[in-house]
């Protein structure tokens, strides 16, 4: 019988199994063993985790001579029974992976993740990776050295010529040996991920590099740095000329604490290039502050435990000078609100033009009074209810205060009126209602009801932008 799918479409359906899966369908039929066989691509991404050696050799050779991406972490490796003679030669230790199984693969290896490789981790240094565009390090106490990287003759160090992504978690240098020696030898790389180790201490203000990155990584656009604000703060500097700077505190960050996170918030945020203007500000639930200035650079600081402290949000939001060039903005108001509203007079904000309040229904419907916010500029907005309609928001944003279950349209009025000074005479362009229910309205409504915008509700279309 003729088989009822074409075989050229096989192959598009079993790239999405497991390296074991693809093996078990292999022994489904001559036919489908013969596709499998048959088609290197299927074995060209590599994951060591529980494999035979014997496996491991197979698959290399199924893969013909095609680009291969590589997975390995030395908890998961194939580790058979000692009582076991077939097991014994069957098993796959750190050394095997780095010494033997990774050199003659190497010319074509295209992306490599190694996970706890702490006492091998230094001979990845010594093999040639000439397609090598993607490398990933981690381990807890793995290091690279000056003798590993240069071999045991001292020859030339070798390059990475196509290394576009270095991702090095929790990953010590040693013997004279720095990351930038590393750097300079990926004249491709765009993008650098650095974890500092956990367990070093570092000194005051130490540097993980001497100086700016561009100048050992011409070509880098986005930097992660993940580590505690005394190590990730003093570093900032040197990704000024960066387009793309991300900055994750981990979990053990006080960032509750008024001292830590304001001193967080201005080393990110106050010293941005002087000759970018900020032009874009997200302050969002999940921890996230970012910035975009006018050229393109992004700053990003992720607090992963949590919100920074109201007075890093005041700070940021009044002293540092941002509403003076800001474009577009999207505050959290359960996030921020305090320091906008209890802060005094919120700073001009003369360029905006468009706004995304997330989580304000309690700030309408308490009718909190607010001093006027001057945004002569502002066209669009779009308010977002949210999940933050409770008792705690009405105490958070103004103690004594209680909330009703919807928003009349003459306080939502009133709302536009006195915190941003629209009136009839002075209309939005464009205003939309996300999760916010108008007292009296049902279903999505086509006309502004007497409210000073000229398009209510907008399509998302029209929203795309935003």
């Amino acid at each position: 019988m003729a088989p009822s799918i074409p075989t050229e479409t096989f192959p598009s359906i079993f790239m999405h199994l497991s390296l074991f899966d693809l093996v078990r369908v292999s022994l489904v039929s001559r036919y489908w063993r013969s596709i499998c066989l048959d088609t290197p691509s299927l074995w060209t991404g590599i994951d060591t985790a529980g494999c035979k050696k014997s496996f491991l050799d197979a698959i290399a050779v199924r893969s013909g001579t095609l680009p291969l991406s590589i997975e390995s972490n030395t908890n998961y490796l194939f580790c058979g029974s000692p009582l076991s003679m077939a097991d014994a030669l069957e098993s796959v230790s750190e050394e095997h992976v780095m010494l033997v199984y990774l050199p003659r693969l190497m010319p074509r290896v295209k992306t490599l993740l190694l996970y706890d490789f702490n006492h091998t981790l230094g001979y990845i240094l010594r093999h040639p990776a000439p397609v090598l565009e993607v490398l990933i390090l981690s381990a807890g106490d793995g290091h690279l050295c000056d003798r590993a990287f240069r071999g045991q003759s001292g020859t030339i160090a070798p390059s990475f010529p196509a290394l576009k992504k270095l991702a090095l978690s929790s990953i010590t240098f040693c013997g004279g040996f720095e990351l930038c020696q590393l750097l300079a030898v990926c004249p491709r790389l765009e993008e650098l991920v650095f974890e500092f180790p956990d367990d070093v201490e570092l000194p005051p203000g130490a540097r993980f590099l001497p100086g700016p990155i561009t100048d050992y990584a011409p070509r880098v656009r986005k930097v992660v740095l993940v580590g505690e604000p005394g190590e990730t703060g003093p570093n900032i500097a040197l990704l000024n000329s960066v387009r793309e700077v991300f900055i994750d505190i981990p979990y053990d960050v006080d960032v509750s604490n008024p001292q830590e996170s304001l001193g967080l918030v201005c080393v990110l945020f106050g010293r941005r290039p002087s000759n970018s203007p900020v032009v874009s500000l997200e302050v969002t639930n999940d921890g996230a502050i970012e910035i975009q200035t006018k050229s393109g650079f992004e700053r990003t600081l992720c607090t992963q435990n949590g919100p920074c402290s109201p007075n890093a949000y005041a700070c940021l939001l009044t002293r540092l000078g941002l509403f003076n060039t800001l474009v577009q903005m999207r505050l959290d108001i359960s996030i921020c609100g305090p320091a906008l509203i209890n802060g005094g007079n919120p700073p001009p904000a003369p360029n905006l033009e468009k706004l995304f309040l997330e989580n304000c229904a309690p700030l309408i419907r308490l009718g909190v009074s607010c001093p006027r916010w001057d945004c002569p500029n502002l066209w669009a907005m779009v308010l977002v209810g949210g999940g933050c309609d409770c008792e705690g928001c009405a105490t958070h944003l103004c103690p004594g205060r209680t909330l009703t279950e919807k928003i009349q349209l003459s306080t939502l009025r009133g709302f536009l009126n006195s915190f941003f000074g629209f009136s009839e005479t002075q209309v939005l362009a464009l205003l939309s209602l996300r999760g916010i229910e108008l007292e009296g309205i049902a279903g999505s409504a086509s006309t502004a009801h007497g409210l000073p915008v000229l398009v209510f509700e907008p399509s998302d279309s029209d929203l795309a932008d935003f």
